[in-house]
């Protein structure tokens, strides 16, 4: 859907987008797909945050049109919604220390273990 809006440069006068925008706008769904086939939905998230910034950048710069700009956010927005929907895996706790005072072993020698014999 992203990738479709931003295959061409220029469809129409109203649909205009400088070819280097393309090109950044190209590259951050790239990531964004990329993130979201290996189920890794932190990083998608993160990726479609990028794609939004550098398109309000682009935006601002007059770098695209209006019309492409909403088209291009329109889309991030479904996938925005679509990310939202999966789960966030919660980190693994940390291994914890066993109880005693942190020493690997009793200090006690077992038979044949250090005892001088």
């Amino acid at each position: 859907m992203l990738a479709t809006l931003l295959g061409s440069g220029c469809a129409s006068r109203g649909d205009s987008i400088d070819p280097a925008t393309q090109t950044l706008l190209q590259r951050d769904v790239q990531t964004l797909t990329r993130a979201a086939a290996a189920h890794d939905y932190a990083a998608a998230r993160d990726a479609t945050a990028t794609l939004t910034a550098d398109l309000n950048t682009a935006r601002t710069a007059g770098k695209i049109s209006d019309t492409k700009q909403a088209q291009v956010h329109a889309a991030i927005l479904k996938v925005a919604a679509t990310l939202a929907a999966q789960p966030t895996p919660t980190p693994s706790p940390p291994p914890t220390t066993p109880a005693g005072n942190g020493k690997i072993g009793d200090g006690k020698a077992r038979d044949g273990e250090g005892n001088g014999d």
